[in-house]
């Protein structure tokens, strides 16, 4: 693991201590979460704004195309399941 070393507000740093110390872990598991969970909100933000980029760009599958993909996939696995 990387070190990394940030400047915080004095204010965002008790914050951070405070629930760090609710929660019963350290200042930096709290800060591992934080990134962690910022880092999966932009990746969802992006996966979302891709998919109005492919709406509106005509990139769709009709929905009865889907419903049998799948009802294809449900057939095959039960077959395997016996």
């Amino acid at each position: 693991m990387s070190l990394t070393q940030i400047s915080l507000d004095a204010n965002i740093l008790a914050k951070l201590d405070s629930l760090a110390q609710s929660l019963s872990i350290s200042r930096d598991a709290a800060l591992q979460m934080a990134i962690s969970a910022f880092i999966e909100d932009q990746e969802f933000r992006a996966d979302v704004a891709q998919g109005i980029d492919d709406l509106e760009e005509g990139r769709v599958f009709p929905a009865n195309e889907v419903d049998g993909y799948f009802a294809n996939k449900r057939a095959s696995l039960k077959k395997l399941a016996g």
